[in-house]
């Protein structure tokens, strides 16, 4: 009896365990050379990381497109790197867009042991190759053969590039399963989720209407036991379009091997790799910090005496990761401020300055202006005494109280007509002292050739009235001893 009730209890934890070693999770390592996810897709020079990609394929910052919505056209983008492990996930999300009421052709998710050559004018499945060894599941937009069947995604596998895919049948009987989904113009990309564990293959797809992934929205497409597949291969995705064109774009491609706990070779072999990683990745953190603190005490040491100032105390000021040093980026912007604050107060003095010259010129302009007609209306004066000492010369016999009176007129025109021409000289004088000031300031601020040009101008126009003015009086003195000598001879 009590062997019986043990036998019992052996059979139960054996079931038990069983199920429980059935629905454990698997060890999931993220392969970062087999994925990729944007944003900041490619790099500078237009590549995806560990990617090629060609055809009529564009990479850009969020999402590779395949194919644009024009007829004739097929992309590609394989692994460079090739997969070494026997069970994998992958989670893919793309879009499948175009205008019209139908699209096509399609698109396909490979696992295949070698790529296909696209130098040879071989037909193509959805942009990849007509026969190849492992994995193909095809996203099949156009109806080909009429059945109302599609848009329909499904599972083929081909062994030793048996598989003849068949375009007119769209597969039909070819397929491992399949599902019909309505992928085309989604509200947000469409999620796949293939897994690959212990020889059973599922899908799992989302329809696209929620923008977050979660668990919940994912449905069976297909899953199918006793799937043999190359123990190595590339990943890749591919599209193609025909008489009829969707726009096909890949937003993420993303792949995580798996190892099931009590496969103690797969187990210890990722194990293994993930702790070489770490300590690789530790490595580099290392150097990066050990770098990285040597730059900062580098600064910290170069600005000793600006971090002493702002800490008010030199002893803690200058330790590496101290708030108070300052780093190269504020220091550069610092200097910069500074530059521009000593130029905008050097332009705003140089503009006071032609400012306050310009004014001076004006006003010494004006009284130069207002002497130069004084000079003309004493000349006038001149000549109005000169033709009064000739008419009175004619007049009187003696002349002689005439000629004094006359004489003594236009000695005192020709005093005041002196005083002008030196109030002008003085004022000359002036202005050029300033204006030559205003022109040496101009010079050590900005080089400015402006105020020079205004400096020439108006030393030429005090020239010009200074031998203006000479002249005058030269005339004046000409004509008034004309005049005593015209009196004279009519007297004698």
């Amino acid at each position: 009896m009590h062997s019986v009730k043990y036998i019992i209890l052996l059979t139960l934890l054996c079931l038990v365990s069983d199920s429980f070693s059935d629905t454990t999770e698997p060890f999931a390592r993220f392969e970062y050379k087999l994925s990729f996810k944007g944003p900041y897709l490619t790099q500078k020079d237009g590549s995806i990381p560990f990617w090629e990609y060609g055809g009529h394929a564009i990479a850009g910052d969020s999402y590779i497109r395949l194919t644009p919505s024009m007829s004739g056209k097929q992309g590609h983008a394989w692994t460079k790197k090739l997969a070494d492990f026997a069970n994998f996930r992958l989670d893919i999300a793309t879009r499948v867009s175009g205008v019209g009421r139908h699209g096509g052709d399609g698109l396909g998710i490979w696992f295949v042991d070698e790529k296909p050559d696209y130098n040879l004018p071989s037909v193509r499945v959805f942009g990849g190759a007509s026969n190849w060894t492992g994995l193909a599941v095809l996203l099949d937009t156009y109806d080909n053969d009429g059945k109302n069947d599609n848009p329909k995604i499904g599972g083929f596998v081909s062994s030793n590039k048996a598989l003849a895919w068949s375009h007119d049948t769209d597969g039909l009987d070819q397929d491992i399963g399949h599902c019909l989904r309505n992928y085309r113009n989604r509200p947000f990309p469409v999620r796949l989720r293939l897994q690959y564990l212990n020889k059973r293959l599922t899908l799992h797809v989302n329809n696209g209407v929620a923008s977050e992934d979660s668990e919940s929205d994912y449905e069976l497409c297909f899953e199918k036991d006793n799937v043999e597949l190359p123990g190595k291969g590339y990943f890749g995705v591919t599209a193609s379009t025909g008489g009829v064109s969707d726009d096909m774009d890949v937003y993420s491609f993303v792949v995580h091997s798996l190892s099931v706990k009590g496969a103690a070779d797969q187990s210890e072999a990722a194990i293994k790799a993930s702790e070489e990683e770490r300590k690789k990745y530790e490595q580099e953190y290392e150097e990066y910090s050990k770098k990285l603190r040597d730059q900062i005490d580098a600064i910290a040491k170069s600005h000793r005496e600006a971090v002493e100032g702002q800490t008010g105390s030199g002893g803690d000021a200058g330790k590496p990761g101290d708030s108070a040093v300052e780093d190269e980026a504020a220091r550069q912007y610092r200097q910069i401020w500074e530059e521009q604050s000593k130029i905008r107060a050097s332009i705003h003095d140089v503009a006071s300055a032609v400012a306050n010259a310009r004014h001076d010129l004006a006003t010494s302009i004006t009284e130069v202006t207002h002497s130069v007609d004084a000079v003309k209306r004493e000349l006038a004066d001149v000549k109005t005494a000169a033709n009064a000492a000739a008419a009175g010369s004619n007049s009187k016999a003696s002349g002689g109280s005439a000629d004094a009176y006359a004489v003594k007129e236009l000695r005192d025109i020709l005093t005041r007509l002196a005083d002008k021409v030196d109030h002008l000289t003085s004022r000359h004088s002036e202005l050029s002292e300033r204006v030559g000031r205003s022109v040496q300031l101009n010079q050590q601020n900005s080089g400015s050739q402006g105020d020079q040009a205004s400096s020439t101008c108006a030393t030429t126009y005090g020239l010009y009235c200074a031998i203006l003015l000479q002249t005058a009086a030269f005339v004046c003195l000409g004509m008034f001893y004309l005049k005593r000598q015209d009196a004279a001879k009519k007297f004698y």
